[in-house]
């Protein structure tokens, strides 16, 4: 590779580089968008918490889909154990 190349191709970069950390100063100049839709949001009783964790998991599995799933893994187990 010849040198003028490599400089040709340092600048271009180093110009994407200045492009993008432009954008990224003129963003934090900008209000915290995520602090004011924090604010934003409506508030939930911890009443309605609780029923909506009752019924459904973290991934979005109820209770009894967790139950079933737990047993069908089971068996699949007990039948590799018997393979074994």
């Amino acid at each position: 590779m010849d040198i003028q190349e490599i400089i040709k191709d340092l600048r271009d970069k180093r110009e994407r580089l200045d492009r993008a950390m432009a954008a990224l100063e003129e963003t934090d100049s900008q209000p915290n968008a995520s602090r004011n839709r924090m604010l934003t949001r409506p508030r939930v009783s911890a009443d309605t918490q609780l029923a909506s964790t009752n019924t459904k998991t973290r991934g979005g599995i109820t209770d009894e889909r967790r139950k079933r799933l737990s047993e069908s893994m089971k068996k699949s187990w007990a039948e590799r154990r018997k393979r074994a």
